[in-house]
């Protein structure tokens, strides 16, 4: 059965901080903490970048933006 990562696995997996991961979207790192938190999603240009900083097929990185959203929704509950 495959893993369900969410983003901030994926980041911290690979060691790099918010800061980084903002820095390379050239977005506020507030917009990466949304992403990871599931209140916000990635775009299609974002996916791209972050599948080539995670060294990550572009499908992971969508898949690991669901389960970001799925883990928030399942915390409320």
């Amino acid at each position: 059965m495959e893993e369900k990562r969410t983003l901030r696995e994926l980041r911290v997996g690979i060691g790099l901080s918010i800061a980084d991961v903002a820095n390379a979207l050239g977005v506020s790192v507030q917009a990466v903490s949304n992403y990871e938190h599931g209140i916000r999603s990635i775009n299609i240009e974002q996916v791209l970048i972050l599948a080539e900083l995670f060294g990550e097929p572009a499908e992971s990185i969508i898949k690991a933006q669901l389960n970001s959203r799925y883990a928030r929704e399942d915390s409320r509950q």
